[in-house]
């Protein structure tokens, strides 16, 4: 069981400084308990970095630093990484998108991280995109504000 489910789009700022950092930054120290990921974050994140390497938003060396601190975090049980029940995340994936998709939205990727907090019993949400609250909140769970 996870308590708090964070989508990517809270972790990136975590690990990269834009407006929503400090705000994570502020949540995070209110809270004693690792981060839980999934191998689906790991990717998510891992990507954003290089994107905003590609983009010019972060020197090479630069990337290179963050994906070593996401690894330090790891390595020092910062972010744990758990593997969801795939099977499971799949079939409410096609359930939300059934029910949902039409009147909220949806995006694939988002879909599937509403899925996995489901999948593993996660108590709240916490993201920045508003289509994906929108749709964590219809799929019954409380999202956590980083207001």
């Amino acid at each position: 069981m996870v308590k708090t489910y964070f989508d990517t789009s809270a972790l990136v700022p975590i690990y990269i400084r834009d407006d929503r950092s400090e705000k994570m930054q502020r949540l995070l120290r209110a809270r004693a308990e690792p981060i839980t990921v999934t191998p689906l974050h790991l990717h998510e994140l891992h990507n954003a970095v290089r994107l905003c390497q590609f983009w010019g938003n972060l020197t090479s060396a630069r990337a290179a630093e963050v994906v070593q601190q996401i690894e330090r975090d790891e390595h020092a049980g910062r972010l744990v990484t758990v593997t969801p029940p795939w099977a499971e995340v799949y079939r409410t994936a096609q359930h939300l998108i059934a029910e949902h998709t039409p009147l909220v939205g949806s995006r694939s990727l988002d879909i599937l991280h509403v899925a996995s907090a489901l999948a593993l019993a996660a108590h709240e949400f916490c993201g920045f995109d508003e289509r994906q609250i929108k749709l964590a909140r219809v799929a019954g769970l409380k999202v956590l504000s980083v207001a």
